[in-house]
């Protein structure tokens, strides 16, 4: 998916550059749009991703490269450069995230996740990525919200991400499946 999102709602949101919430494994994809999420007025759940919003099923192979922004005035935020939220039993495999997450809180909110990788996720993420040149953060306006920034993905530089020495001999990643070249991003075959 390569197209921008603008998104202005007042129910819960599921936001993501290929999908909002699914359940199913998703392999072999990407999302390189720039998200942005405004309410209009408050919603209880914002979940919201570079690729997808919320899963309950394995991500593998994947990346997103845009740029991810929530205002929320709701009680629960879920941001992450690939994915906002991950159901307990879920995996992450082999992917990466390179765009900025950025979470607007504007009034008290009960839990707010951000992060590179994924905003909250409850079970393994493996042999996956972040850029250290991501912007990751959190933005208080006169709350006293519950607010976390998350590490999941390993911190890599960008030169280490667009090493194809890395990507082969570090992460092991499967050359049938990704199209490596030295300089730029891994991108996928299909």
């Amino acid at each position: 998916a390569t197209g921008n999102i603008n998104v202005k709602s007042r129910d819960n949101v599921y936001v993501g550059g290929l999908v909002g919430q699914h359940l199913g494994d998703i392999i072999n994809s990407y999302a390189t749009g720039a998200i942005s999420v405004v309410p209009n007025g408050a919603f209880n759940y914002g979940y919201v991703g570079g690729l997808v919003g919320a899963s309950s099923g394995d991500i593998t192979n994947c990346y997103a490269t845009g740029s991810v922004c929530i205002t929320a005035g709701g009680d629960n935020l879920y941001a992450g450069g690939l994915l906002g939220y991950n159901y307990s039993g879920s995996k992450i495999n082999n992917s990466y995230a390179t765009g900025d997450v950025t979470a607007i809180i504007d009034r008290y909110n009960d839990n707010a996740f951000v992060g590179g990788l994924t905003g909250k996720q409850t079970t393994d993420v493996l042999n996956c990525y972040r850029s250290s040149d991501q912007l990751v953060g959190l933005i208080e306006n006169n709350t006293s919200a519950s607010m976390q920034i998350n590490p999941y993905g390993t911190e890599k530089s960008l030169a280490e991400l667009q090493s194809v020495f890395f990507i082969i001999f570090t992460l092991e990643w499967d050359t049938e499946v990704w199209i490596l070249t030295e300089a730029t991003y891994p991108v996928l075959r299909n």
